[in-house]
């Protein structure tokens, strides 16, 4: 605001005050201490700058990370955090640090991971995704590290939820997780990058999540030799550090492969017309059982495509539908292989800890 006793400056006046301002400075700039300037720039650098959101008038304690402050409230925190809850239980000495005149807990993590952590605290349910949402491993990677961290059970709770949609027990949902619409389409419904089954890998077994550690050993085995061994990069910049296996989950996943490519063959895809049983309201059967016995020799002597070697899990219903149509089968013997089929690959996913054996973390 300007002063009112002060008359104003025209246009050519206002340029020439500043020419003279810019002269009159350059001319003292020798006599002007540095460490005056120094000073000013260090105080800039270390100033903390209140959170735009995260900052509530009736807050009554401050958090402190990197150069941002949050005034938020202890009984929040301690309702939220088991963490938080330990840690404001404690008495506080007399010479505790303040910022505001309130309380300060300065954390060593990221600003913007405690502005997230905060934001979940808060407003839990943003965090909550519904079935058809499909958050990516960035994300739920801070729920899970996290909620682990500072013990917030529905931030962990989420970040699981979505490891175990991604990794499903059941065959049906894993075939949703990987349905194609042809026999080289990419997948279609949900699209994971495979190379990202390492990274899962090392946070599960670190976090104590066995099931999902194995399922992710299980996408691992599909990788190539050189991924699973020289490992790829964390996250999006390629000059990144590769993110490897720990020595015994690579054991596991190389000899995992060859396990896998004996269970594909053996278990799936040779049992699948097997002459075991047949459905019972097949109207043709002696003719369907004869050309059972043509797709069984078929499937005997063709090979499985690279792709699939080592993945028994992956759906091939589109592919058993058409050659059970080109054979002649009757409707019921389709879906009777088809389900077949959905049972031999439920067999291997309820028995992944069989084919890769991993050793328990420390």
């Amino acid at each position: 605001m300007s002063d009112p006793g002060s008359a104003e400056m025209s246009d050519f006046e206002q340029v020439a005050d500043n020419s003279e301002t810019a002269t009159s400075t350059q001319n003292s700039e020798r006599d002007t201490p540095p460490s005056a300037t120094d000073g000013t720039s260090k105080e800039d650098d270390n100033a903390i700058h209140p959170h735009s959101e995260m900052f509530f008038d009736d807050g009554n304690i401050m958090l402190v990370a990197e150069k941002t402050s949050y005034k938020v409230h202890r009984s929040v925190l301690s309702r939220k955090s088991a963490l938080f809850k330990d840690l404001l239980s404690l008495p506080q000495p007399d010479s505790e640090e303040k910022l505001d005149g309130l309380p300060m807990v300065r954390l060593l993590d990221a600003a913007e991971d405690i502005t997230m952590l905060l934001d979940a605290i808060y407003n839990g349910a943003k965090y909550r995704y519904r079935d058809d949402e499909t958050p990516g491993w960035a994300v739920v990677r801070r729920l899970l590290d996290l909620g682990t961290k500072y013990q917030v059970e529905e931030l962990r709770e989420e970040a699981v939820h979505q490891l175990n949609a991604r990794y499903p027990r059941k065959i049906a949902d894993w075939d949703y997780t990987c349905r194609t619409d042809s026999d080289t389409a990419a997948t279609v419904v949900v699209s994971y990058p495979i190379e990202e089954d390492v990274v899962i890998a090392n946070a599960a077994r670190t976090m104590g999540l066995p099931d999902i550690h194995l399922a992710a050993l299980y996408g691992c085995c599909s990788l190539s030799p050189e991924v699973l061994v020289r490992g790829r990069a964390a996250g999006d910049d390629a000059g990144a550090p590769a993110e490897r296996l720990c020595e015994d989950d690579l054991v596991a996943c190389l000899q995992g492969k060859e396990n896998l490519l004996v269970v594909a063959r053996a278990d799936v895809r040779m049992k699948l017309f097997a002459a075991e049983e047949h459905p019972e309201g097949c109207r043709t059967a002696e003719a369907c059982a004869g050309r059972t016995e043509k797709l069984l020799a078929q499937y005997c002597t063709a090979e499985a495509r690279p792709r699939r070697l080592y993945d028994p899990l992956r759906p091939d219903d589109e592919e058993i539908e058409r050659h059970c149509a080109e054979a002649g089968l009757c409707h019921e013997c389709v879906k009777f292989f088809l389900a077949r089929h959905a049972q031999l690959r439920q067999n291997v996913r309820n028995n992944l800890a069989t084919y890769i054996s991993v050793n328990k973390a420390n």
